[in-house]
């Protein structure tokens, strides 16, 4: 049975169906709609195939950034009833601190909240954030730690995975995250009881957190909780001194309002905790794993994201339109003949849609699955935060929702088009033989689409453009020193309870025994690490040249020993490096960089001047070059470096200049910390040059996904123009054959098909440019050394347009219109 033959079976059963009353109900034609589209999809696998493979590129696309905008933004706490949850800010001036972009405040004022707030809240809990240095019997990690009140899971409604909770406050027990757990004991429920050392303290595993749950923050991967009372900060520390975030759950039928109030009247009751410091009252907000600071900036970089998807899936919707209705060409006698019989137009709109539905669905599906990935790909990079984000890439509701209403838009709008054209097929012409009045219309208006595809590809193909630019220019900046051939490994003694004693004896032995491994030609510490993200800055000032009083300046500030700026390649340009004489009581001696001397003393020589910090007086001993210190793209910054025999810091950078293999110099590392102390652990371990590379992770991440999404752009762009072309051959085919048959060159006919394809997509790009002018805007502060209207990038992006239009071209036209047979073409005139 043939195609047509099928055709009309179905039209006269349905005839007959409804003229006997028995045409059943809507959801029965449905579905013989559905079942004939399948049946239709199966007859052309290429087009089904290249038609999925598009839908499935344009609603994975943004499905998989709409969902770590999800698990970032929007996805609540995986803890009981968390929209019931509230932090505690306070409104004060004075003394202020924020933890993890929290509003924090002194324990002493929690506690005295908690006991305060008893009528409003059912519990009020408290925590803070600490690097533990966690022994087992078989290694030391650093871990990212949690000090929190022993109600803390209470407050937030969980029950441990295994064990308990927290009983007393000084209970010397901790709670491990599920996947440490598994992590470190393969999940054996023996561990639970088990001692482990804490930054070199003692402590039973008392539970196992519920298995998903990592902390309060997203920013913070949290693997192991302690109670506060139990840890033992050292130096003499106590907790009254520290702050701490205070968040609580609001009593069954207390609302956020009148907990409020009544939380603002208790903050302006409790006495603050310096006379310097003024507390002018307390609000709520919901506690959420994206802290309000930096939501803002997430939502901006995500929504950019967003917006370069949505592009794509424009692009594929206008390529799967512009297929469907080259498609809906060769249907129109079907349609004629279905018309013949009965159908009224809206029927066949219906069956159309559903046609549409039925691809997009199918192209929907596939796109989840890519969006599933694509999300453990994306959580897979340190996105723009300073900290590790603990992503749930699990698909929840919201994001299967977005998917399910991007696959139900789409499908209707790039089937719509085509339907409404198709449905208005005549009847007559279309029943005469070789009636094809509408062929050139439809070929139009699929170069209408096609034109918009390349349109939206100069938008995404610009942007990547001056992305990866952007990236260029910053990694092409000089750092004023040389990471090539440098490790980093940081220590922290202050958890180990070391006084300053002890700790320059474990520094010293730790520079002693790194120095003399093989192929090390120099090594030094420093309480900063250069590009780090990290910095310490403090008001420096010096007396006028002039006389008449001191000129302050703000200035980075680090610590060092005497061969860090030899191992970092650091250039002194005027007077010395530290040296051994630089040592406690001898002369405070200081070492500015070039912007520093130009602040305080402008054009006079600046060695053998005072600096001052505070009430100190340093002699400025020698003057190193400019460099950078927090990001590559940052302004010329001010840097005092001070010796560390004079200024000592129990937390410090071991710099390791090696010749040898890298891996071998850091393993090399780690065990000259395990045999000198083995409950301390180093962090951050990595050669200096993969740290830098870590500090533009955002450009790097902008960079690869708009350059992916612009190629995803390009590709379809160059389908949809071969698309056309070949079709528009395919019409030209007798005309083309009378041309050859009358004299016209080969290469005439085939340079007169590829101009079609050129100037196709030279007025799309045209009417990009315009789109891209005002869109590059947007981004001009992700940009970096190059401006949004960057000519040499529009100029690159329209001729590899021009360039690839002409191949998606050539080759249609090569294959096609060159088999005209010229005689074949006279005969049919």
């Amino acid at each position: 049975m043939t195609p047509w033959t099928q055709v009309v079976e179905l039209a006269r059963e349905w005839r007959s169906r409804r003229q006997s009353g028995k045409g059943g109900s809507a959801f029965d034609d449905v579905g013989r709609d559905a079942l004939y589209a399948f049946r239709s999809m199966r007859k052309s696998p290429a087009f089904t195939l290249v038609a999925i493979v598009t839908i499935a590129l344009g609603i994975g696309a943004p499905t998989a950034i709409f969902g770590l905008a999800d698990s970032i933004l929007l996805r609540p706490l995986p803890v009981t009833d968390p929209d019931r949850l509230v932090i505690v800010r306070e409104r004060r001036s004075g003394a202020v601190s924020q933890i993890r972009g929290h509003m924090a405040m002194p324990f002493d004022r929690y506690e005295a909240y908690e006991e305060a707030v008893q009528g409003t809240f059912s519990g009020l809990a408290a925590e803070r954030y600490i690097d533990a240095a966690l022994r087992t019997d078989v290694e030391t990690r650093v871990v990212n730690g949690a000090l929190v009140s022993d109600n803390y899971f209470e407050v937030l409604g969980l029950r441990p995975a295994l064990g308990r909770g927290f009983v007393r406050p000084d209970e010397p027990v901790v709670v491990i995250a599920y996947d440490l757990w598994a992590r470190l004991f393969g999940e054996d429920v023996s561990a639970v009881g088990r001692t482990v050392y804490i930054n070199s303290r003692p402590y039973a595993i008392a539970g196992v957190a519920p298995k998903g749950f990592h902390g309060t923050s997203a920013t913070s991967d949290v693997g192991v909780w302690i109670p506060f009372r139990s840890y033992d900060p050292g130096e003499g520390a106590r907790w009254s001194a520290d702050w701490v975030v205070a968040f609580g759950r609001l009593r069954p039928g207390v609302d956020a309002a009148q907990a409020e109030a009544a939380v603002n009247t208790i903050a302006q009751r409790i006495p603050p905790e310096a006379a310097s410091t003024t507390i002018r009252g307390a609000r709520l907000e919901p506690l959420t794993g994206m802290p309000r600071s930096g939501r803002a900036a997430m939502a901006r970089f995500l929504g950019m994201l967003l917006g370069t998807a949505v592009l794509v899936m424009l692009i594929a919707g206008a390529n799967v339109a512009g297929m469907l209705l080259t498609k809906a060409v060769g249907r129109r006698r079907e349609v004629a003949v279905r018309q013949a019989l009965g159908a009224k137009r809206g029927r066949l709109m219906r069956q159309l849609l559903t046609e549409g539905l039925v691809l997009s669905s199918i192209g929907g599906v596939v796109g989840i699955l890519l969006a599933i990935w694509g999300k453990r790909f994306l959580a897979a990079f340190l996105l723009p935060t300073a900290e590790h984000l603990a992503l749930d890439t699990v698909p929840d509701l919201r994001m299967l929702g977005f998917a399910l209403a991007l696959t139900v838009g789409t499908g209707l709008l790039f089937s719509m088009g085509p339907a409404i054209r198709l449905s208005r097929t005549g009847i007559a012409p279309e029943l005469r033989e070789g009636a094809n009045s509408a062929a050139g219309s439809s070929v139009r208006m699929r170069k209408a689409f096609v034109a918009a595809q390349v349109g939206l590809s100069v938008v995404l193909l610009v942007s990547a453009g001056l992305f990866v630019r952007s990236l260029r220019n910053t990694l092409g900046v000089d750092p004023g020193f040389v990471p090539e051939g440098v490790a980093v490994a940081s220590v922290n003694l202050a958890p180990h309870g070391y006084d300053e004693a002890r700790g320059r004896l474990f520094f010293r032995q730790l520079l002693t025994a790194v120095t003399a491994l093989p192929g090390v030609s120099s090594a030094a510490l420093s309480n900063v690490v250069l590009l780090s993200g990290s910095r310490h800055q403090s008001d420096v000032s010096a007396d006028d040249p002039g006389g008449s009083g001191r000129v302050e300046t703000s200035s980075l500030i680090g610590v060092v020993s005497p061969a860090y700026f030899e191992t970092m390649g650091i250039r002194i340009v005027a007077g010395r490096a530290f040296t051994a004489a630089d040592r406690t009581g001898a002369a405070p001696v200081v070492i500015i960089n070039e912007t520093l001397a130009r602040r305080l003393w402008g054009d006079r020589n600046a060695l053998g001047s005072y600096l001052r910090r505070g009430e100190q007086a340093y002699e400025v001993v020698g003057i190193v070059r400019d460099g950078k210190y927090v990001a590559l793209t940052e302004p010329p910054f001010a840097f005092a470096f001070f010796p560390f025999s004079q200024s000592y810091s129990a937390g410090m950078t071991l710099h390791v200049r090696s010749r040898g293999n890298m891996a071998g110099t850091i393993a090399a590392i780690r065990d000259a910390v395990r045999a000198i102390d083995p409950n301390v652990a180093v962090t951050d371990v990595m050669p200096l040059p993969a740290l830098i590379g870590s500090s533009v992770t955002s450009q790097r991440f902008i960079a690869f996904l708009v350059g992916i999404f612009g190629m995803i752009g390009l590709i379809l762009a160059a389908v949809g123009i071969y698309g056309v072309i070949g079709f528009d051959v395919e019409l030209r085919a007798r005309d083309i054959g009378i041309r050859l048959a009358l004299g016209a060159r080969v290469r005439e006919v085939l340079w007169s098909t590829v101009r079609r394809g050129i100037l196709l997509a030279a007025a799309g790009a045209a009417c990009g440019l315009l789109l891209a002018l005002p869109a590059t805007r947007l981004i001009e502060g992700y940009l970096f050394g190059v401006s949004p209207l960057d000519p040499l990038t529009l100029v690159g992006v329209v001729a590899s347009l021009v360039l690839v239009a002409a191949v998606a071209s050539w080759i249609p036209a090569r294959r096609r219109a060159m088999r005209v047979d010229p005689i074949v073409a006279l005969r049919t005139e």
